[in-house]
Parts: structure tokens; sequence; C-alpha cells
């Protein structure tokens, strides 16, 4: 059992972040800390005065500083190509061609320079030279610029500090686009519509597992058979070779309607008498078929997407009253439902209409 003792020692190692690279502990004694040479650097300035510790925080870091000259600095060209190299197995290729471009861009304006010469007047220079693209390619480049300046000091240990932050270089306000998930309604006649064209009927179980489990496209098509368990009734998603958008495996509950599909395409067998490593689907794709059926229901080609359907699922779960944090562990999100309620927080306007009518002071 822990004595009262004990705990507060325990609480007085707690360092809080004051200012950067400055923590303090619970007792008020102030720390500097700081990542270079691909090391956590720590140490105590035995104070509790604020104004003595920045004093000592400025030796620390100058002897920091003074230790990191001793790794050899390296062009802007070649750390990029060599931190290309390590994230490349990590990435999915749409991913790592994204990156790739960004560098490509970026490589031009830091021509020449080595990583310790790029000032913030270089910096400024690149990021006023970005005017004229979109919002959402300038925080792409930026974001790949900041990453690989943050590879610059942890494994590398070139730079003790990484000079693009919120601060010296903010992100651009992105428009957000508005999401307008489909109604029941247009999903079912959407389903009719592949179901009853013999050229896109075997599209149907494909869409339905998209829109009744809430998979990316890449995570429906490296679903195996090894991975449905319907005595745990579980659906284990691992995105294969390459892994989720963000590299972790889940297992959710196998949804009834998703279950009904699976049962469907085993026409009377069970998963264990399937080949363990034959994915779920052949096709990767339904966009053709999707494409064809809005056509046939009068509805603009564009009007589902893969995604769209993910966006179907998501809002169904919302007006179900389904808690934030169980969807976000459905869609593979790491934040607890934070994007669920920031993206998908709106309601269908049918749904929305239907809480209106609660809305009555009369009664």
């Amino acid at each position: 059992m822990q004595t009262t003792e004990t705990y507060s020692k325990y609480q007085s190692q707690k360092l809080t972040r004051v200012a950067e690279n400055l923590y303090r502990n619970g007792e008020g004694t102030y720390y500097g800390r700081i990542i270079a040479g691909g090391r956590n650097h720590k140490q105590s300035f035995k104070t509790h005065d604020r104004k003595l510790a920045e004093r000592k925080l400025a030796e620390f870091l100058q002897k920091i500083e003074k230790k990191e000259t001793q790794v050899a600095d390296i062009a802007f060209d070649s750390l990029a190509d060599e931190w290309l190299a390590s994230i490349k197995p990590r990435l999915k290729d749409k991913s790592y061609t994204r990156r790739l471009s960004s560098i490509n861009q970026l490589k031009p304006a830091f021509k020449g320079k080595k990583i310790r010469e790029i000032t913030h007047t270089d910096l400024a220079k690149w990021e006023a030279s970005r005017t004229g693209v979109s919002n959402r390619t300038f925080n792409v480049d930026r974001e790949t610029l900041r990453i690989l300046l943050e590879y610059a000091i942890t494994p590398r240990g070139i730079l003790s500090k990484n000079p693009v932050d919120k601060a010296t270089m903010p992100k651009r306000k992105e428009r957000k686009a508005v999401i307008v998930p489909p109604t029941k309604e247009q999903f079912e006649k959407l389903l009719e519509a592949i179901r009853h064209n013999k050229y896109t009927r075997g599209a149907l179980e494909y869409v339905e597992m998209l829109a009744y489990t809430g998979m990316r496209l890449w995570e429906l098509n490296n679903v195996t058979w090894a991975d449905v368990d319907f005595d745990k009734n579980t659906l284990r998603i691992t995105g294969g070779e390459y892994g989720t958008k963000n590299l972790l495996q889940r297992s959710i509950t196998l949804f009834t309607p998703a279950k009904g599909v699976l049962e469907k395409l085993l026409d009377g067998k069970k998963p264990s008498d399937m080949p363990p490593t034959q994915t779920l689907f052949k096709q990767k794709s339904a966009r053709t078929a999707m494409k064809t059926a809005c056509e046939v229901i009068g509805l603009p080609e564009t009007a589902f997407t893969h995604h769209d359907l993910r966006h179907f699922f998501c809002t169904n779960a919302i007006e179900k009253n389904i808690p934030d944090h169980v969807i976000a562990h459905w869609l593979g999100h790491k934040d607890g439902g934070i994007l669920v309620k920031k993206t998908y927080g709106h309601l269908r306007q049918s749904h929305s209409t239907e809480m209106a009518k609660l809305m009555d002071y009369t009664g």
C-alpha cells in the first residue's frame, strides 16, 4: 500500500510544462528538458525562482547546443532522401506519393542549404512563395517540412529545436466541406438499383459491407476469412500488409446486418471452412456500380462514393445515440471521439426535422 509520504514524492516528480523546454514539478522546482542528438536531456535547476530558472535554462540549452554541433550537419536534399527512405516501408503508396510530392516541392527552396543553415528568413521566403496554392496543399507541405525537421532532431541529432511550429509558421485555415450523408431512402434505392442490374449485382454485398461496418475501402479489401469470428461475433480489421490508416489493428462487433452479408457470401459454410488468407471479396471497388445506380435513381453520379458509405454508417450510429468514443473505436479513430463529434456531429435533415417536433412549448 502506498503511504502518503510516498504518494507525495511520486506527485512531486510529475513535471508540468510552463514554457518551451522549461518544466516544474509538484514542489515547484524547475527543470529543463530538451531532445537533442536522439536523446532526452533533463536537468534540475534546483530553484523555485522563475527568473533564475530561465537564466539556468539558457545556459543549459547553450551547453546542449555546443554538444549538438559535434554531430555532422547534412544537406537538406540528403536528409530529405534519407527520411523518405525511412518512411516508405510504413506508408501506403498514396501517402508516400503525397510526401514525395511535398519534398520535391521543398527541395528547390532549400537547395544548397545544410539543415543548421536554414534560418527563419529562409522559412518565411518559402511560406511567402506558397501564397498561390490552396490552404490544404500548403498545410500538407508545411506538415511534411515539420516532420522532416523533427527527424533531424530525433533520431539524427542535428537539431535540438524544430523551427517550424504554430508560432513561427501557423497552419492556414481550411474550408471544411459540408458532409451530407445519404438518406436511408437513397441508400435503399441504391441497393435496389445495383441488385436489379445484372452487370453490377455482384457489387451488392461489397457496398453493403462498407455501409454496415464503416470500414475504409482499403480496410475492407484486406479483410480475410481468418478475421471473421462468428463464435465471438467479431470482425478484425488489420489493413493487410500496409496496415490501417493509423497503423493500428482493431476488432469490432460483427453487427447484425454485416453478419447477414457474410452469411450470404458463405452460402451455408462457416468462416473456418474458407481459406484463411482469402479476402472476403475479389473486387477492390464498387465505384462503377454505384455510379451506374445513381444514374438509374436520378442522383448525380458522384452522390455515392465509398467514403459516403462510411459517413452513412457513422450518421446512423449517431442517430442511435451511440457514444462518440464507441463510434470512434469502430471507425478506427485514436482520439476517443473528438473527430466524430467535429466531422460527423451533424444530423441528417430528416432526423433533425423529427427532433424539432420535440421542441413544442405549448404542451
